[in-house]
């Protein structure tokens, strides 16, 4: 995939959740995280934001505790400050620097960019639908890099990790609204093709992490349709 502006995305996603909390109830329950409220979607997205910095600061992440404030002014002062911190380092380290990840080799701090504008576009979403009950589209630019991401650095990862265990079978992602794909879900590597799945990019990645269902307005099965749901069903991301 050709790289992109992935800190101009950071920084566009961290502004439109840092404007979510402006006035946002911060106990609202947010659906796409069961158990969670926006205050702890906050915590957690800004603690995510200083762990992947320490791993560029640091080489590696650490295990410090990240407590966030409670009231809506300070958690908001909060996540600005390490959404702030996560993007001048990264704009001022060497994307080839040597630094810790958990994805494929080569271990450089580039990763982070790209990894971070993705956690943080995905949770703005999960935001505004806590938020509003409804949220605005993924960035275009974000959306079919966000495909491949899952396809080409998390999926590997899970297995990997023992995580799924490869069904050696193929199904084809085939976005019908942008001129890339089809992807291949091949949680094997290789198999046989047991059926394709057709929608709109951004559907098709909201699929993918599982913030919307096979069964979403827009998206069209193709082949054996079991086997289809079965490998979609998979924990393709942590």
């Amino acid at each position: 995939m050709p790289l992109l502006p992935y800190h101009d995305h950071l920084e566009r996603e961290a502004a439109r959740f840092s404007a979510v909390l402006a006035e946002a109830d911060l106990a609202a329950p947010v659906p796409a995280c069961p158990g969670w409220d926006l205050a702890a979607l906050t915590g957690h997205l800004g603690g995510i934001h200083r762990w992947a910095r320490d791993a560029v600061v640091l080489g590696r992440p650490t295990d410090e505790e990240r407590p966030y404030p409670g009231d809506r002014d300070g958690l908001r002062a909060w996540f600005d400050e390490g959404a702030a911190e996560l993007l001048t380092t990264l704009r001022t380290t060497d994307p080839a620097a040597p630094c810790w990840h958990f994805g494929p080799k080569p271990r450089t701090a580039d990763f982070w960019s790209r990894r971070q504008a993705h956690e943080t576009a995905i949770h703005v979403r999960d935001a505004e639908e806590a938020a509003y009950g409804s949220a605005s589209p993924v960035d275009a630019e974000l959306v079919v890099d966000g495909i491949d991401e899952i396809l080409t650095m998390f999926l590997p990862r899970q297995v990997r990790l023992g995580r799924i265990e490869p069904p050696g079978q193929v199904v084809e992602l085939r976005p019908t609204d942008v001129d890339s794909g089809p992807f291949r879900l091949a949680p094997g590597g290789e198999g046989e093709v047991v059926g394709a799945v057709e929608g709109p990019a951004e559907t098709l990645l909201l699929v993918l992490w599982r913030r919307l269902t096979p069964a979403a307005p827009g998206v069209r099965i193709e082949g054996d349709a079991a086997a289809v749901r079965a490998l979609l069903a998979l924990p393709l991301t942590p």
